[in-house]
């Protein structure tokens, strides 16, 4: 959600940045340099501070995720092997050693990275579109 919400933040910070700009090119000969540079300061410290707090909170938010993601994979393949253990004669007998090996490995793996981009993108366009609309009213 605080990945959401600086990016929401990041566009207002250019937008002021933009305006100084905009300002300072129409009145070129009423602002000296010291307060041009004075003006932009803190927008561009702002907007520093966001890409910085956002890159953070982005590794927290990936490192999280994929952290859940293998130990969800880790018990599904447990619990599939489990699976695989109990199976009787006649299902050894169908399929072969290798379409049971990949089925373990591929769509687990499958499962993981599905899980890690739904919820991921899933929750920061979910936060982002509340976060816009709290903004707009």
């Amino acid at each position: 959600m605080f990945v959401a919400f600086l990016n929401i933040q990041i566009p207002i910070s250019l937008g002021l940045i933009v305006n100084n700009l905009s300002t300072f090119v129409n009145n070129i000969g009423d602002w000296s340099i010291s307060e041009f540079i004075s003006t932009l300061q803190h927008p561009i410290f702002n907007l520093v501070t966001l890409y910085t707090l956002q890159g953070i909170s982005t590794l927290i938010n990936i490192s999280t995720i994929a952290i859940i993601g293998e130990k969800l994979a880790l018990k599904l393949r447990i619990e599939l092997f489990e699976s695989i253990l109990n199976q009787d004669i006649a299902f050894f007998e169908k399929y072969q050693t290798g379409q049971i090996i990949s089925r373990l490995t591929n769509d687990v793996q499958d499962f993981k990275s599905a899980f890690k981009l739904c919820i991921s993108q899933g929750i920061r366009s979910v936060t982002q579109v509340c976060l816009q609309s709290l903004f707009t009213i």
